[in-house]
């Protein structure tokens, strides 16, 4: 299934003929598709489906660009029209669209092929070759599971509209009704003619509600007495061209190094002036009894031409023997592409008619995949005729239809940003050529950014807390088949996360329908998308990266078709790799980084690495930390929930301090009986308490919203809502009360002391706090505590930071935890966790007191500074330097050894005794071998004296 459709491929698969437009399917059942082939699962139901439908396609259709879409299908898909294969597709959850133009009957009855291979994890040898390729925890439903459908435009069209938002800012903030896009309007013209494409963009508000939401159409939801005022040009105007291109006209001058043609097989070729199509020469063969193959070389000085984007190349024929069809060979420069048994090679559908010139089209969309072909390079061309005779061929033609983008870059005013709590959309509309191609595109205006230097996410310039959970795409009867249909059931469970006060979705492993996103964007919910490269190795890792490269195919897929979903803030390249796999993983994850940037960038890229590897050297290359938390369930001590992971915590975050933690897993089972309701629970309550004490973690996700059908077996049971969506667990409550404020709650951070910091004497707390949402926004208190004592006070020291002074021999030596808390006004709260060790029964210094005198001898005089050096205790300390600095009438520096008394005695500089002034002696340090020096302890740090 997964070999090059080259000839040898394509002819296997139609050995049965199911493509046939005769083949007799009455023995076949009935399906109505989409649908889930396999919802019982197990690799017996993993295999091949094939599918055939007759239709009819109005003959008003004809001059339109017709094209098949398939949503989804699992996992190898291959579609025959009327019995002519069209095109392959790998993958089973990024759309796809196949041109079809010109394999319909037009007003006439057509057959479609579709044959789908859902190739089993694990129970062949596919040498890691397929995405994903082993057992993981979901169900490898196969089929065409979504919609199928023809879609007709004009021949030039509007492909896609890429819309790009970004923040208006002033001072750094954004101005809340005020927007930019940058948009890129995508254009093709399939037609036989160059044609101008004109372009007029305008925008309106929306309107979303219960008569419109489950619609997907951007139509469906415009308000069109909204229109956003735009800054900008917002027409434009292009040449969208068709080129005919000569590959070969066999005049002087358009040989290859001075040659035109070889014989490739008893084609015996000359070069003919009287039977010419055009000009003064043409290529005459006479095919030997099986018929003559004629080797044509490209027309250029280079040896070869570019053919990677034309769609037919042509050749006028003159059949002196009969009226015969054609076949195409393509060789590239390196002599790679077709010839010999390798089957490599396309049929004209249409015959020369005899003793005149006719002109023969091949479809290059359909030429084989033959290994190693270089498009780009293609320097000969074979034409095979199979019947005994004399051929005339001319004015071999290539065709490039080309593919423009017109570039906007708009001011938009009177918008609203999107955000969750107002999940503000617009839709663009692109008018092509007044009216004769209208496309509208849902959108919204939001930034996604991380602060790296306060080590958070931020929403639109505001820190935000992503309160998150899982849902895979199966539901109940269904399974994965989704349409429109489907809309209704998605949005109930849409509606349970955000009744849990959820914010943010992980859509699984792998892209989910693309109905599912549009319904995000309206609903405001933050999502997660990811690729389905679950449980990858090290070889898996560079067999897609180096090799097969499938991955990025459906990397590119799955961002392209979501590109304008302003719910989408994350693209995930992987989830768990497996631990030993960081090297490889690491270059996998930059690979598509580098992608994701240069075509969106407009999101955050990470991945889901094992909790138990919680340093990943992968983690470096990504923007945020993912990381799969099950401490207490999957490894460490199985219960113990709380100090595992807060111990996990603290060493990522060591780590990677400047990176948030996004907590992409956690969870346990309730079993289909409920028994471990209670479990689900304790394991809920300790995990994020753990994550709840930590302002770097700045998300959460509950694996999962529901319950969902395993690989094989029954109902996975983590959801915290059973699968038949009648039972809300215990769990569901528990999450929906700690995320009761996670939007509008304050912003905390304990600035110092830092976490496992070793502390003694007088400490000082600061912290920085900030309030950004709710109804009355402002920080009320910010206090302290130690371990379970009571909350203290802190104060304001300006630009947002509080401080407070502890003195740490108020307490035991050893472990403490210092809490950091901030109230809004709206009684919102908000802690920072410190864990510190104290210990004052450590050698401590400190001043007691600096006494000042004034020493006069004759005509000079100087300062003497009395210092006493004492312990913790207020015993003295002898043996003790004491450093300072002089300021005032003299300067200079001094240092003296404490007596046994703990004094030094220390003496400035002198000056004339006629001097009148300051002196001023300052303690800079105290040192003494097993000591440490306490400044917070100070009675005096310094003294001065006036003199006379």
């Amino acid at each position: 299934t997964l070999s090059r459709r080259d000839g040898a491929t394509i002819g296997s698969l139609e050995s049965a003929g199911y493509q046939t437009v005769n083949f007799n399917d009455n023995g076949w059942s009935n399906r109505t598709l989409p649908i889930s082939e396999n919802p019982n699962g197990g690799a017996e139901e993993e295999r091949v489906y094939w599918f055939r439908r007759h239709f009819t396609v109005s003959s008003g259709l004809q001059g339109k660009y017709i094209q098949l879409a398939i949503l989804g299908a699992n996992y190898v898909t291959d579609v025959w029209v009327n019995g002519k294969y069209v095109r392959w597709h790998e993958g089973g959850y990024t759309s796809f669209a196949f041109d079809v133009t010109n394999y319909l009957n037009y007003g006439a009855d057509n057959v479609i092929a579709v044959r789908v291979h859902n190739i089993p994890w694990d129970n062949r040898t596919n040498d890691k070759d397929i995405v994903p390729y082993k057992t993981v925890d979901f169900r490898n439903y196969g089929g065409v599971f979504r919609d199928i459908y023809l879609e007709s435009t004009e021949p030039l069209h509007i492909v896609r509209t890429d819309i790009k938002p970004s923040l208006k800012l002033v001072g750094g903030q954004p101005i809340q009704d005020q927007g930019h896009v940058d948009v890129n309007v995508v254009l093709y013209n399939a037609g036989t003619a160059t044609q101008t494409a004109n372009i007029d963009l305008s925008a309106f508000g929306t309107v979303v509600n219960d008569t419109n939401i489950l619609d997907p159409k951007p139509e469906s939801i415009i308000n069109l007495s909204n229109p956003v005022v735009i800054n900008g040009s917002s027409s434009g105007s292009v040449q969208v061209g068709v080129t005919n291109n000569v590959f070969q006209n066999f005049e002087p001058n358009n040989g290859t190094s001075g040659s035109y043609f070889q014989d490739i097989y008893q084609s015996s070729p000359a070069f003919e002036t009287t039977t010419v199509h055009s000009g003064t020469r043409s290529l005459k063969i006479t095919a030997a009894s099986g018929g003559g193959t004629v080797g044509i070389l490209a027309a250029n000085s280079s040896t070869y031409l570019d053919l990677s984007t034309a769609t037919s190349l042509s050749v006028w024929v003159y059949d002196t023997q009969g009226n015969n069809t054609l076949q195409l060979r393509l060789k590239d420069n390196d002599g790679d592409g077709g010839s010999g048994s390798d089957a490599n090679f396309l049929w004209s559908d249409a015959a020369s008619v005899q003793n005149q010139w006719t002109k023969i089209t091949f479809d290059l969309n359909r030429y084989p995949d033959a290994a190693n072909l270089d498009l780009d390079r293609i320097s000969k061309i074979e034409l095979y005729e199979y019947n005994q005779g004399v051929y005339y061929f001319d004015d071999l033609e290539y065709t490039v239809n080309e593919t423009k983008v017109l570039t906007f870059s708009l001011d938009l005013l009177g918008t609203s940003l999107w955000t969750p709590e107002n999940p503000a959309l617009f839709v663009l509309k692109s008018d092509l050529n007044s009216g004769t191609g209208l496309f509208y595109t849902q959108f919204g205006i939001r930034q996604i950014e991380i602060d790296n230097a306060n080590c958070r996410f931020l929403l639109n310039k505001v820190p935000t807390f992503l309160a998150g959970v899982a849902r895979h795409e199966d539901m109940p009867n269904v399974f994965r088949k989704f349409t429109e249909s489907e809309m209704a059931s998605l949005k109930a469970d849409y509606q349970n996360a955000k009744d849990a006060n959820m914010n943010f979705i992980r859509t699984a492993h792998y892209a989910n329908h693309p109905y599912a996103y549009i319904l995000s964007d309206r609903m405001g919910i933050m999502i997660w998308e990811e690729l389905a490269a679950t449980w990858f190795d090290a070889s898996a890792f560079d067999l897609q990266r180096l090799t097969r490269k499938v991955a990025k195919q459906m990397w590119l897929e799955m961002i392209y078709r979501d590109y304008n979903r302003p719910s989408i803030i994350i693209w995930s390249t992987n989830n768990e790799g497996t631990v030993g796999a960081e090297a490889q993983k690491k270059l996998f994850n930059e690979d598509l980084h580098s992608v994701a940037d240069s075509v969106d960038g407009t999101r955050l890229v990470g991945q889901a690495i094992v909790g138990s590897n919680d340093t990943d050297s992968s983690l470096a290359s990504d923007d945020f930390l993912g990381i799969n938390e099950y401490w207490g369930v999957f490894y460490g001590t199985t219960g113990e929930y709380y100090n595992q992971t807060k111990a996990s915590l603290k060493r990522t975050n060591t780590a990677y301090p400047t990176k948030p933690i996004i907590v992409s897993e956690m969870g346990t089972w309730s079993y289909e009986d409920l028994t471990r309701m209670a479990e689900q629970v304790s394991c809920w309550n300790n995990t994020y308490k753990a994550f709840n004490e930590k302002p770097y973690v700045a998300g959460v996700i509950w694996w999962a919203l529901n319950d969902w059908w395993q690989a094989t077996g029954g109902a996975q049971t983590m959801g915290a809502i059973t699968w038949d969506r009648t039972i809300k667990k215990s769990v569901y409550n528990s999450i929906q009360a700690d995320y009761a404020n996670t939007w509008t709650r304050p912003v905390v951070k304990a600035l110092a002391p830092s976490d496992d910091a070793a502390l003694s004497g007088n400490v000082t707390i600061t912290a920085y706090a900030e309030d950004f949402r709710g109804v009355n926004v402002g920080i009320d208190t910010v206090q302290y505590k130690i371990d379970s004592g009571a909350y203290n006070d802190m104060t304001g020291q300006g630009g947002n930071q509080y401080s407070a002074v502890w003195d740490s021999r108020t307490t035991s030596d050893g472990a403490h935890t210092i809490t950091v808390k901030a109230k809004d006004y709206n009684a919102n709260e908000r802690i920072h966790l410190v864990d510190v060790t104290v210990s004052n029964s450590v050698n401590l210094m400190h001043i007691q007191s600096i006494g000042m005198s004034t020493v006069r001898k004759g005509s000079l005089v100087n300062a003497r500074a009395d210092v006493l050096v004492v312990n913790a205790s207020g015993q003295p300390v002898a043996s003790a330097t004491v450093y300072g600095q002089w300021s005032g009438l003299t300067s200079d520096s001094d240092q003296k050894l404490t007596s046994s008394s703990g004094h030094a005695i220390v003496d400035s500089n002198k000056v004339s005794s006629g001097s009148s002034g300051t002196f001023t002696f300052t303690v800079t340090n105290i040192t003494k071998s097993g000591w440490t020096y306490d400044p917070a302890s100070n009675v005096q740090t310094s003294a001065s004296i006036l003199y006379p």
